[in-house]
């Protein structure tokens, strides 16, 4: 499978270690892109001390995780991308499964922390309540409508 992991952090020096090694021990031989909306160094460096037996690439964000991720995309040479929050809210194991549903010919495979099994992460009130709106208004009968 043709597929790039990238993981947009801001200040993520805490939790990335962890998240590449979760995605390392998946034994899935993919490239993984960080790119990052801080200006602190430490998330490069646990990155990079990591990496040594990764395919992996870090780029300075552009200022917001929208443009960043777009910016990453930009810069992914392979068919398909998972984009995981780096903070280990998503869980990297359900990368096997999202790349079956893309192999079965899905054209897009969403992982959510409002569907089953899905953890919650910093940002769940505000993504919560979108999602109650949007599901009000739209009539959707949906649990994830935000991303």
């Amino acid at each position: 499978m043709d597929i790039t992991v990238i993981l947009p952090t801001k200040n993520e020096e805490e939790c990335i270690g962890e998240m590449l090694r979760a995605i390392q021990d998946l034994n899935l031989g993919r490239p993984i892109i960080v790119v990052d909306d801080s200006d602190n160094i430490k998330t490069h460096e646990v990155a990079m001390q990591i990496s040594r037996d990764m395919d992996l690439t870090f780029l300075g964000g552009r200022g917001n995780e929208s443009s960043s991720i777009k910016y990453a995309l930009e810069k992914c040479k392979t068919k398909y991308a998972i984009i995981l929050d780096a903070d280990m809210s998503q869980d990297p194991k359900i990368i096997p499964e999202m790349i079956s549903w893309l192999e079965k010919g899905a054209d897009l495979c969403i992982g959510s922390r409002y569907c089953y099994g899905g953890g919650r992460g910093t940002s769940s009130l505000l993504s919560s309540l979108g999602n109650k709106f949007a599901k009000f208004a739209l009539g959707l009968k949906v649990d994830e409508c935000t991303s």
